[in-house]
């Protein structure tokens, strides 16, 4: 500091010095020499003790200075019934509120009406392979029936009716959904080889593409154009 300036007589160093000396305080902070502690806290008088002027920054145009009271001390003042209610309406407060989604529910709602719509029995019919090999590659079921039962990846399980021994073959992971744009498609999946059918029309007149798929690579090349119709479930 520079001469003929002064410390304010808070936050003056207090050095050891004969008894009776006592350091500067933080408002609303006890020491050890504070007499009478906590007589006055629960009345909201947090003035410090000793003469002591209080240690806080310059408040801003308007406010108020805050001085460093904790809310459990608050709360410890008020009545049993009081405190309790204090405390709830903190954890109410601090809960998180799920909002739900009106527009993802909507979109729910439009799908699972499709999926109701598009379910049922169908019968399959292979127009054409590209190229002729992709014949050897044939598990595609001729008949089958669209369920509203949820199955692999959220899709919806589709059931091989076909009573042909070589499209009964096990495909575990078939599934069917239709896309937001109103296609149908189908999975036949045998784990490492599937079947992909995108089929597009209404329920006695869809017709698409089959588009084969194996892990290695193979066949990838692999088509059919294919047409589907709704059939009596026997």
């Amino acid at each position: 500091m520079g001469r003929g300036h002064s410390c304010p007589r808070s936050f003056r160093d207090k050095r050891p010095g004969p008894q009776g000396s006592v350091p500067f305080q933080l408002a609303g902070v006890r020491g050890p020499e504070s007499p009478a502690a906590g007589a006055n806290e629960c009345n909201g008088d947090f003035a410090p003790t000793n003469g002591h002027t209080p240690l806080s920054l310059p408040p801003a145009s308007g406010s108020k200075i805050i001085e460093p009271v904790s809310i459990v001390r608050r709360l410890s003042c008020m009545p049993e019934s009081l405190m309790w209610l204090s405390f709830l309406l903190i954890a109410l407060i601090s809960t998180p509120v799920s909002v739900p989604q009106e527009t993802d529910s909507l979109a729910e709602i439009q799908h699972l009406e499709k999926i109701t719509k598009s379910a049922g029995c169908y019968q399959l019919r292979v127009v054409a392979w590209h190229p002729a090999p992709a014949r050897k590659r044939d598990f595609i079921p001729r008949r089958f029936q669209f369920t509203t039962e949820r199955g692999y990846g959220k899709k919806f399980v589709v059931k091989n009716l076909d009573s042909d021994s070589k499209h009964r073959a096990s495909a575990p992971l078939s599934t069917w959904d239709v896309e937001s744009d109103g296609r149908i498609e189908i999975i036949w999946g045998r784990g490492f080889s599937a079947w992909n059918i995108q089929m597009s029309g209404t329920r006695h007149d869809l017709r698409g593409t089959a588009h084969y798929w194996q892990d290695n690579g193979y066949g990838h090349d692999f088509s059919a154009t294919v047409t589907a119709s709704a059939v009596e479930c026997k």
